[in-house]
């Protein structure tokens, strides 16, 4: 079983070659061929690729880059994941968070669309403030009463 989970992980000498590998930074570039090599330790392959005072340092530090968009999508490849479920589960994280700016729905809707990765039929995704103002209903404007009284007394 262990045998066959490792036949599904990409060697590091692979993934360098990706094109998602080349958009890491140099150090995270480091920081992901010796996390790969070392087994997973996190803190050793922070402390090769960045400058940490200690390990405590690079363990504070390694939250934020374990959840870099970039590199988990590296980490999908490697693990021989579903790219597609790792960003969409990166974008629901995203929006059960509430952090979706007008920016960075552009920039998820032009990656999904750079990787053919199309929504269903021909919805287009709207901008924050279209979606707020597609939210609050037009006031009504008030017509004459159509409505015969006539048979009414008061």
């Amino acid at each position: 079983m262990a045998e066959e989970i490792e036949s599904k992980r990409m060697g590091w000498e692979e993934l360098s070659r990706t094109p998602e590998f080349a958009t890491l930074t140099k150090k995270q570039q480091l920081f992901m061929c010796t996390y790969i090599s070392n087994g997973y330790n996190e803190i050793s392959a922070i402390r090769t690729a960045y400058n940490c005072k200690n390990d405590n340092s690079a363990k504070v530090m390694s939250y934020p880059l374990l959840r870099n968009f970039n590199i988990c999508l590296v980490l999908s490849i490697h693990f021989g994941s579903d790219q597609r479920e790792a960003f969409l589960a990166r974008l629901q994280r995203d929006i059960a968070k509430g952090n979706i700016s007008d920016s960075l729905l552009r920039a998820y809707t032009l990656y999904a669309e750079v990787r053919g990765w199309h929504g269903y039929g021909n919805a287009k995704p709207r901008s924050t403030s279209e979606k707020i103002e597609a939210q609050v209903e037009p006031e009504k404007k008030s017509e004459p009463n159509s409505f015969d009284l006539s048979g009414f007394e008061r």
